[in-house]
């Protein structure tokens, strides 16, 4: 199934939005931060963080030719604004599995460490949790 959506009447092809992608970007900025900032609950961090990967799927989808865009603005606020949801649906659901984590009863002396740490900088924050007054 094929999206379609307007382009500016002063070019109306996909040659012309892949020429000028990053103009019409910036172009089109402020307005998607701003649109991020009021759908991430004012928080900057996440609004940035969504801003940047609608930015990056949608030179990607440009570049691949993915879909007809008729219209620019549109086409890319309706983009960022469905990834924002993505992201909140994601984030819900990290806090219900941190949830249920915290109920799952732990050792006292049993130190969690992610797939990205090594146990080395795992035994310094349980190190540094103690002597912060963290520990047991």
């Amino acid at each position: 199934m094929s999206q379609t959506l307007i382009l500016p009447d002063k070019s109306g092809s996909l040659d012309y939005i892949k020429e000028n992608f990053w103009k019409l970007w910036q172009e089109e900025w402020e307005s998607l931060y701003r649109c991020c900032l009021k759908r991430m609950g004012n928080n900057p961090t996440l609004a940035e963080d969504a801003l940047s990967q609608a930015m990056l799927k949608a030179r990607e989808k440009v570049q691949a030719g993915a879909c007809r865009i008729e219209n620019f603005k549109a086409w890319v606020r309706t983009l960022t604004r469905n990834l924002c949801t993505d992201m909140l649906r994601s984030l819900g659901r990290e806090a219900n599995r941190t949830e249920s984590l915290e109920a799952l009863p732990c050792l006292v002396d049993e130190v969690l460490v992610s797939q990205d740490e090594e146990l080395d900088p795992a035994a310094k924050r349980q190190d540094r949790d103690k002597i912060l007054g963290g520990g047991n």
